[in-house]
């Protein structure tokens, strides 16, 4: 990436624009600053993370991502190489910052009209889905019970959501032996809901749009003061990768 690419992903983000500050180039949401240029030097950027969206950045793109010097950097003030960075990742970083510094009333606006932008070919069909008693259980529930593949062992409790009809989970950590690389080598496993335990298959989800319905459903379902940052950061770029749709197997 380069300083002028930099600049145009973060003036596409909603009602962004560009001011200075200390010499500086920033961007700014209504008068408040998510993201400079330039600084330590031209080669670097810096957008403004929560300490815990800084950690997993700088775990996932330890190339890209770095600490900023001094409290900033321990606020969650993050430089980033531009040389380094792609697109994709950086514009995950851009909209993170953007969405810590937006009025809530903006960020509420900018989720509830996605659908629409994305519009009807945002919707996936996948074939079997899980019967509405089930959705109901696991869309009321607050954990699921989870044993992935075929191998006997104990079931886990993940977060899940529903979406459009259909059973989403994500990994928050993935580790070597976590569920998530489980299915990667063998989609098939169980789910404990309800009271009765059902067979499933993992089904790896592509779809942009389909994602980011998945983001705003884990915001509305775990929003409480102890669950919501973990809600988001379900939603940075290394979770989001691994979101699987469970359907009946």
């Amino acid at each position: 990436m380069t300083a002028d690419q930099f600049r145009r992903l973060a003036l596409s983000l909603p009602e962004a624009s560009e001011a200075s500050h200390m010499g500086h180039p920033d961007f700014r949401i209504r008068g408040k600053i998510f993201a400079t240029l330039g600084y330590p030097d031209d080669g670097w950027g810096m957008v403004k993370l929560t300490p815990e969206e800084q950690e997993l950045f700088v775990q996932m793109e330890p190339a890209i991502f770095h600490l900023a010097k001094g409290a900033w950097g321990r606020r969650g003030g993050t430089i980033v190489r531009l040389r380094a960075a792609q697109q994709a990742t950086l514009h995950n970083a851009l909209m993170a910052a953007w969405r810590n510094t937006a009025p809530k009333s903006l960020v509420l606006q900018v989720d509830s009209a996605a659908p629409n932008r994305a519009g009807p070919k945002a919707r996936i069909k996948t074939g079997r889905r899980f019967p509405d008693d089930i959705l109901a259980a696991i869309r009321e529930g607050k954990s699921l019970g989870i044993r992935a593949g075929t191998k006997p062992h104990r079931f886990i409790r993940i977060w899940a959501v529903v979406v459009e009809g259909g059973v989403f989970v994500r990994s928050w950590s993935i580790k070597p032996r976590s569920w998530y690389r489980t299915f990667l080598k063998e989609p098939r496993g169980a789910v404990q809901v309800a009271g009765r335990e059902l067979p499933v298959r993992a089904v790896s989800t592509r779809n942009t749009h389909l994602k980011d319905a998945v983001d705003r459903a884990y915001l509305e379902k775990y929003n409480s003061p102890g669950a919501i940052q973990y809600a988001r950061d379900l939603g940075l770029p290394k979770s989001r990768a691994t979101t699987t749709e469970l359907v009946p197997g």
